[in-house]
């Protein structure tokens, strides 16, 4: 079995850029309802993990969240990619889900997602 040094270089795009990119965030302004949005982040084996869309913006945190497809500048091996979000400030990397498959933006506010 093959395991994620957590020493390495990890390489890909940052969450933020890809948010951007996606217009989640209207006129590229995080405030107001747009605090409540937040990404739900799926892997492969069903496993998900939630960023808040503050823990992404530099406005708001000096970390850097990483969808990587990279280890040390080579391709994730199988058991780990092809993507993997990189949470590196977490202190513990429950959230750095392996062989992530999708990435929802939601709005917290959204009672259909409330709803138990």
């Amino acid at each position: 079995m093959q395991h994620l040094r957590l020493n390495a270089s990890a390489g890909g795009c940052g969450e933020v850029d890809i948010l951007t990119k996606a217009e989640a965030v209207p006129n590229h302004q995080l405030r107001g309802k747009a605090l409540s949005k937040f990404m739900l982040v799926s892997a492969a084996d069903g496993y998900q993990a939630v960023i808040a869309l503050p823990e992404t913006d530099p406005d708001f945190t000096d970390q850097t969240i990483i969808l990587a497809n990279k280890m040390d500048g080579e391709e994730l091996p199988p058991n780990f990619g092809p993507y993997r979000l990189v949470v590196p400030q977490d202190k513990r990397p429950a959230r750095s889900a392996m062989r992530v498959t999708r990435i929802e933006v939601l709005d917290a506010r959204n009672k259909e997602i409330n709803d138990y």
